[in-house]
This record gives C-alpha cells, structure tokens and sequence, in this order.
C-alpha cells in the first residue's frame, strides 16, 4: 500500500535542488510567498538533503531528526494528551520521524508536512517501511500557507522545526483553524537565553534561518493569537547534553561521513554543532518545552 500524500498547490511548480542532485518538483503552496521565501526554501532544501539525513542519524539520539531524544518526545507527548485515536499534525515533520514515533507508541494518526522534497520522500519511504503507512500520512508544501483541513486535529506538534518559520504568530493563526476547540499546540524547541548577545542573536538567525526568540516572547506570541499556556519547562541543560554526546557520536563515524559526503559537509556539521554548544555552554541558548491550548 503507497503512503498518503499530497502537494497542494496554489501556483506554478518549482524545480529545486539538493546538494548537486536535481529533486522531485516542489509543489507547494505559493501564492502569498515572497522572493525572500523562495530564497529561503531554496537554502533549506539545499541543507536538508542526505547528508544532514546521516549527520543526525550518526547523532544517535534517536528518531526525531533533532537534538531531542525519544523518550523527551514521547513523554511531552503524553502530557499533552496525545493517546489512540488522536489526530496529530505536524508542520515540519522532515523526514518523520517524529511522525513515526507518535504513531508506533499511540497508535495516533498523524498528518506530516515538510516543504523539502528529499525530506518529504524519505518520509514517505520510511513510513512504508516500518508499515505504518495507514497512521503516518505526508504532504509536501509549506506550513505557514498551507491549506489545512479546519477543526480536524487534537495537536499540532513542533520538536526543533518551527525554528525555521520567519512568522510564528501567523503560523499560530493558521494552526488555530485546523485544530478542534481545546486543541493543542505542543513545542520543544530552541530559544534564546536572557544572557544572549544581539551578535549571538543575529549569528544564529542567519546560520539556522530561523525565528528565533524568547520563550517569554512565544508564549505572548501564542496569548495574543488567542492561546492559553497551560505548560512551559526550561531543557537546556538537557538540550546541551544531548548535542555533546551527538557531537561525540558524529565524530566517531568521521571515516563513513567523509567517504560518502565529503570533507565541506563534515565540517558544516561538527562547526555547527560546536558553535551551539558554545552558545549553549554560555546560556546565550535554550530549550523549552511549550504547551498551549485554544481558548
């Protein structure tokens, strides 16, 4: 049986690259996009291709594609309710792994949405292989203007994705149509720590092109778009400790990296991820974990 997926499209098709390989084209939702968003999605398709696919699976943390282990996820899960039966979204499901994940240990279906078509057919790939097609579905298109069926979903997840969307309180407007009355928006994702630098700030934003705040300014963020914050716990010091041992993984698997990807994308990964826990180690960075519901 093929796993469910789907490409809305609102305009012209795009044919994008990974890497040095052309991909499938790109059919996203585009109308309201500007140049900035097309330049955007051209970079994160550029990074998010096989290589970072090996890069964080030689992290070893798990299965979420993040600095997150599996056993925070499930547990954040549960206390946002997530149980057999839920419908579960998650804009920014990369790969699927939390996807994945959700569905093997709730029996949950859940809706995953990534706009990087490498990572939207290993998604698909994945999701057939470990046989749950019939609860993990894909599509392929852009979170912040995407058609999303209204009022159909008990939670809408972020595990360190949403860090990428320029516009969080728009994404919380759109995600507010598509969740049921007491829905939930559930994240755990990184943030910036009162001691950060505006160079620390301004590095970050153009290394990982995100949006990236405060966890005070979030959770106003998610008030003003008509949310009540039921849950907020500080992770960084989780968050660090699991970017050390992942770091420490990467670098023991130097010889498989540098053999299938080359020496530049190696060092993309280990520079970055020390340049993280830098910032980490300097309380620049955090991590939280956010729950929200609609009022």
């Amino acid at each position: 049986m093929a796993v469910r997926c789907s490409g809305h499209v609102n305009e012209g098709d795009k044919t994008l690259t990974h890497g040095t390989q052309t991909t499938v084209t790109y059919q996203g939702s585009v109308a309201d996009t500007e140049t900035k968003n097309d330049d955007r999605l051209a970079t994160l398709v550029q990074n998010y291709d096989a290589a970072f696919r090996l890069a964080f699976e030689s992290f070893a943390l798990g299965t979420t594609d993040s600095p997150v282990r599996d056993g925070e996820v499930l547990e954040l899960a549960r206390r946002a309710g997530i149980t057999r039966g839920s419908r579960v979204l998650e804009p920014g499901s990369g790969s699927g792994g939390v996807s994945r994940l959700l569905a093997r240990e709730f029996k949950c279906d859940v809706q995953g949405i990534d706009l990087t078509p490498f990572q939207f057919e290993e998604a698909q790939r994945r999701a057939e292989t470990a046989a749950l097609q019939d609860l993990v579905s894909c599509s392929l298109g852009d979170m912040e203007v995407f058609d999303y069926e209204q009022e159909a979903y008990d939670v809408a997840m972020d595990v360190f994705s949403w860090i990428h969307v320029p516009d969080w309180q728009r994404l919380f407007s759109l995600l507010s149509g598509a969740l049921k009355p007491g829905g939930r928006i559930v994240m755990y994702d990184a943030f910036l720590a009162p001691a950060a630098t505006d160079e620390t700030a301004a590095l970050v934003r153009d290394a990982w092109l995100v949006r990236i705040c405060a966890v005070d300014d979030c959770t106003a963020l998610l008030e003003e778009s008509g949310y009540r914050v039921i849950h907020t716990q500080e992770r960084g010091r989780q968050v660090l400790d699991n970017w050390r041992g992942g770091l420490a993984n990467l670098r023991e698997k130097e010889d498989e990296f540098l053999g299938r990807f080359g020496e530049d994308a190696y060092r993309f990964f280990v520079e970055t991820s020390a340049w993280t826990i830098g910032a980490f180690e300097r309380e620049e960075l955090t991590a939280a974990q956010i729950i929200a519901e609609k009022a």
